[in-house]
């Protein structure tokens, strides 16, 4: 689908230095891209990528909410552990040392 422009742009640049790889790579994408299907093909790309953005913030916020969650329960059952001395008192201390430290560096 070469145009007539992209053939003079060419042998301009072929009057002063063969044509690189480079060059012919982005010819060829400008002359994919100037295609009607191209730019519809592009259109209703950015439409889909629109309509599941609302579902991907929904499911990034669950995530959120289960990772809270989640990390609240370990921290409650290490504290009862450790008051029920099922683990040692430094044990504990160590795990929810390492629980705080890893929250505290993954906010980073």
């Amino acid at each position: 689908m070469p145009t007539e422009d992209n053939n003079e742009i060419r042998r301009e640049r072929s009057d002063d230095e063969p044509v690189s790889g480079l060059d012919e790579l982005l010819y060829s994408l400008g002359e994919a891209l100037r295609a009607k299907q191209s730019k519809e093909a592009i259109a209703k790309l950015i439409e889909k990528y629109a309509e599941d953005v609302p579902n991907r913030s929904k499911a990034q916020r669950h995530m959120i909410y289960w990772g809270h969650v989640i990390t609240a329960f370990v921290v409650v059952a290490i504290g009862v552990f450790g008051y029920l001395k099922i683990i040692s008192v430094e044990t504990c201390g160590a795990l929810l040392g390492g629980i705080i430290g890893g929250l505290y560096f993954s906010r980073r």
